[in-house]
């Protein structure tokens, strides 16, 4: 992890990992796609839903190269992302959290 999340987070997600590692679930995903596995297991709080998880090659790059674009294509999907809240303001912390993320995760 990056130190962006909570030390309790961190701590679930290294279990996680390491309960996971060795049923070789792990073994073809990039770096990437196991953050996601390990995030949806941590979410699920089921070990079992990383059985079932399958990626579209290239499918978690494409994902976060859109958010750190800025989110969906408001002329594609007729509304807009753009790293704003609710309220309609920038969040500076949204990029600067995903450029991170991605910076860790690059390359695999």
């Amino acid at each position: 992890m990056d130190g962006f999340d909570h030390p309790i987070f961190t701590e679930s997600l290294r279990r996680i990992h390491g309960w996971l590692e060795p049923t070789g679930l792990l073994d073809s995903l990039t770096t990437l796609e196991q953050e996601v596995v390990e995030r949806l297991v941590h979410s699920s709080g089921d070990l079992s839903v990383a059985s079932g998880v399958r990626f579209s090659p290239g499918a978690c790059a494409q994902g976060l190269d859109s958010l750190l674009a800025g989110g969906r294509d408001p002329d594609r999907h007729g509304h807009g992302g753009g790293g704003r809240g609710a309220d309609g303001a920038a969040n500076p912390w949204r990029g600067r959290v995903l450029r991170a993320r991605l910076g860790a995760c690059q390359g695999s």
